[in-house]
């Protein structure tokens, strides 16, 4: 978000901000959009042609650009098909969510799974807005346990993380041999896995329910310290995967984290 636009996002000043936005997407997209801030849920409301999205902080790009980019990203070796079950974990605010449902269609599912309770009231409301029948939000954090964990509250929503201590928020923690068993799934045609440096703990919690899994695509935030794409690589060559990373030609340090799975 830029600088200024940051500085005007509080009361009294918002409405100059969804001024500005407008003006600024409309240039940018050629379309209008209709844009308020929501004090009671503490979000932006985007009200693009064919899709609402809830945002925790005005910016202008566009729900198609989240999507292309999330993509290139997730699907690098495998696009989900009608009738694909999807499990995202760490789904963030959901910018993929409408991809993810137009993708599997009414025959398919998509698990949404996300820890930090704001970012999950986001993905929450983009589901209930926009109708997404297919898509079930689950409020929860990835672990190698089912209890509570507490995710952190410092620094920009789409990093908080599971912490040990200090300013966050309890929430529940789940595994997916958990998750798989309370919903009845039987089987999961991708597996995406983007929770900020628990991805050993995520997997050590799918000892058994990882035998469901055809496809993986798995952030491994070595790039922030957290080096977890060792004990990740290990864990899915002993079951019987084959890996591959991202395309050579991607060269930021966050994209070049992902390694992907298949079998």
């Amino acid at each position: 978000m830029h600088p200024v636009v940051a500085a005007l996002d509080r009361p009294g000043t918002r409405p100059l901000v969804a001024r500005a936005l407008r003006r600024r997407i409309r240039r940018l997209y050629g379309v209008r959009v209709g844009i308020r801030y929501d004090a009671t849920e503490r979000l932006w409301l985007f009200r693009w042609p064919g899709v609402v999205a809830p945002m925790l902080e005005p910016i202008a790009t566009s729900p198609w650009d989240f999507e292309r980019a999330h993509a290139d990203v997730f699907f690098q070796e495998y696009t989900p098909e009608a009738g694909d079950v999807i499990v995202d974990l760490g789904a963030g605010m959901g910018s993929e969510l409408d991809l993810m449902s137009r993708l599997v269609g009414p025959a398919g599912a998509v698990y949404a799974v996300e820890a930090d309770p704001q970012t999950y009231r986001c993905l929450e409301l983009r589901r209930e807005l926009n109708g997404l029948a297919n898509a079930l939000p689950i409020h929860a954090a990835i672990s190698d346990r089912v209890g509570e964990a507490m995710i952190g509250s410092e620094g920009h929503h789409l990093g908080h993380r599971v912490v040990e201590d200090g300013p966050g928020h309890r929430v529940p923690a789940t595994t997916l041999d958990a998750l798989v068993a309370e919903h009845g799934i039987s089987r999961i045609d991708l597996l995406k896995v983007n929770v900020e440096g628990s991805e050993a703990a995520a997997f050590q919690g799918m000892r058994e329910s990882i035998g469901l899994v055809r496809h993986v695509a798995v952030s491994c935030h070595d790039f922030m310290g957290r080096p977890t794409a060792a004990a990740v690589r290990a864990f899915l060559a002993a079951h019987g995967f084959a890996l591959s990373g991202r395309r050579a030609e991607d060269t930021r340090d966050w994209a070049r984290s992902w390694l992907y799975a298949s079998r």
